[in-house]
């Protein structure tokens, strides 16, 4: 298999997959987190997540608009793009654990 069929496979750059080999190579140990000096604090912790996700549960149509006002019923302050990644980062821990099952 090639590094371009794992890519598509995954759904990745080539460059990554291309990194992770290399760095498996190298070391012998397989790690998806990358140990860069980009990588950046989270804005919002766990409960706050819990909560943004429960409430687009309920209701999957409401803005990052609406559920910043959601968050400020609970006191925590955050902007709509914050909203946003959290999402994000919360997807990709899922799609990690996913990966980790096969």
């Amino acid at each position: 298999m090639t590094v371009g069929d794992i890519a598509t496979v995954v759904g990745v750059s080539k460059s990554s997959v291309s990194r992770i080999l290399r760095t498996f190579q190298e070391s012998g140990i397989f790690s998806l987190k990358r140990k860069g000096k980009f990588e950046r604090n989270r804005k919002t912790i766990p409960r706050t997540d819990k909560i943004l996700i429960r409430n687009r549960k309920i209701n999957p149509r409401k803005t990052n608009k609406g559920l910043r006002k959601d968050l400020l019923e609970y006191s925590v302050e955050a902007n709509a793009s914050i909203v946003r990644k959290s999402f994000l980062v919360v997807r990709q821990q899922a799609v990690t654990d996913l990966y980790a099952i096969f």
